[in-house]
């Protein structure tokens, strides 16, 4: 019994929204307000953006160059005492050349104490060496033949200095003076 009164229940409002839909005027009403609503993408969507076109470029890169020494090599680190990560690219053979002299002045240095070796060994690692140089020189080299003769590689180089732009025009339009892409995008004045 308690069906068919919700059966008709609910058959009545339908009938009763239909009539009120027929009793609609039909000419336009001339109070409208119109609101007009501007967005624009979120400074962080930008970076995301930025990163990806980044990220595609070192991929990009890492395809066409067989030499894996020169590869990008990027790998997810976490902040001290923190759940936030970041990632961080280098250079592969920026990697291994540190982490060769770092092992070297841990083992030459056994008179010392382990953290006083550990400091020194450090302390030349990120020094490094003039093979760094080279190599980066190197790299730079053949980044911009391979802009040159690639279009893939063009095109994502290409994409990756428009993602760049945007986000730091946004940047600078979000925070003005205190923007650290500032003093690049306006003209020095003496």
């Amino acid at each position: 019994m308690m069906i068919k009164t919700t059966g008709t229940v609910l058959i009545s409002v339908l009938g009763s929204l239909s009539a009120l839909a027929n009793n609609l005027p039909t000419k336009p009403d001339t109070q409208v307000e119109v609101i007009e609503v501007t967005t624009s993408k979120p400074l962080t969507l930008l970076r995301e953006q930025y990163e990806a076109a980044t990220f595609a470029v070192f991929d990009t890169f890492n395809t066409l160059v067989g030499d894996s020494d020169l590869h990008y090599v990027c790998e997810k680190k976490k902040r001290p005492n923190s759940r936030l990560t970041y990632t961080v690219c280098q250079n592969a053979f920026e990697i291994r050349i540190r982490n060769t002299l770092f092992k070297q002045k841990m083992v030459s240095n056994r008179s010392n104490s382990f953290m006083e070796r550990a400091s020194l060994a450090q302390a030349s690692a990120e020094m490094g060496t003039a093979e760094i140089g080279e190599l980066e020189k190197l790299k730079a080299t053949l980044v911009y033949e391979l802009a040159q003769k690639n279009s893939v590689f063009k095109e994502a180089l290409v994409n990756l200095n428009a993602a760049k732009r945007k986000y730091e025009e946004a940047h600078v339009a979000t925070y003005g003076e205190l923007s650290s892409f500032t003093s690049e995008n306006e003209p020095s004045e003496k």
